[in-house]
């Protein structure tokens, strides 16, 4: 398998084995009315699978980012439902509810362009700066920050501003004043990744999916899904006009990576690419460096 693995050429079936656990808790659902489970990865693609869901499901969708918890008919993957070696399954672990003959299936995607296609979408999207303000972005702005005079009560009052800036409240101006209120770029952001690692919105998709444990049937890459989705609708048993439901490329194209890894210090690309190793070995992606 490990050949296989490391080519070029990724097939729509198969199954691949890996070595890591998540930490306790697995990032799946399943849908028996179509004995299928889908195990996300963040950025390749999920809200398509979403909108895919929510209209087989009956409900009404609100977006791309429309709460898992208003599906109905899904059941969350979840360790609190593990049956470990289950006797009666070939898997390594089955869950409650999750039929014999359920087909479990996830997107790939290099890991660098699920990066950039998350940096981007967030700095271009003011629903999602407000979303990721306190998560990453104003800290990775304020870790940037190495002036000698940078003492707590200065922090605060630039936390505050900052804090206002994202939310659009301040005049432009007044954000003149500051050179430092600004949207993180994508090297602060990066730095802010390499430092928090273990983040669920960027850690290796090989953590993400847990997939020596969860025995994953169809794994597809997200760079040739275009070409592979009727065969997997077919497979999933999902009906051909949800093709229809495909929306057009986003960020983290070619050009999107190349023009934002070139800008990256050579210390900076290095370790990003380190952090990513374990999907490279195991999904057969080559290291971006610019």
């Amino acid at each position: 398998w490990s050949c296989f693995l490391c080519s070029c050429i990724f097939a729509v079936f198969g199954k691949q084995w890996y070595q890591r656990r998540v930490r306790g808790r697995y990032f799946g659902y399943h849908f028996p009315a179509f004995g299928v489970s889908w195990l996300p990865v963040h950025n390749t693609g999920d809200g398509f699978w979403r909108r895919i869901f929510t209209e087989l499901t009956g409900t009404t969708y609100h977006g791309s980012y429309y709460p898992y918890e208003l599906l109905e008919g899904y059941r969350t993957i979840d360790n609190t439902h593990l049956v470990l070696n289950d006797p009666r399954s070939n898997r390594n672990r089955t869950f409650s509810g999750e039929g014999e003959g359920s087909v479990r299936f996830a997107v790939i995607r290099h890991p660098i362009s699920r990066l950039v296609d998350h940096y981007l979408t967030t700095i271009n999207s003011p629903w999602e700066i407000s979303l990721r303000k306190r998560e990453w972005i104003m800290p990775a702005v304020i870790s940037a920050r190495r002036d000698v005079t940078w003492v707590s009560s200065v922090r605060t009052t630039y936390e505050n501003q900052l804090d206002m800036f994202l939310e659009g409240r301040l005049l432009g101006n007044t954000s003149n004043n500051n050179p430092y209120l600004h949207l993180p770029t994508f090297e602060e952001f990066v730095q802010y990744v390499l430092d928090n690692p273990e983040h669920e919105l960027w850690r290796c998709a090989v953590d993400q999916l847990d997939v020596c444990h969860m025995n994953v049937e169809i794994l597809v890459r997200y760079e040739t899904l275009g070409e592979e989705l009727p065969l997997l609708l077919h497979r999933l048993g999902i009906p051909s006009r949800m093709l229809g439901m495909t929306s057009g490329h986003g960020f983290g194209s070619d050009s999107d990576v190349w023009r934002l890894m070139g800008g990256l210090r050579n210390e900076q690309q290095l370790r990003v690419n380190e952090l990513f190793s374990r999907d490279y070995q195991y999904f057969g992606y080559k290291p971006v460096y610019v």
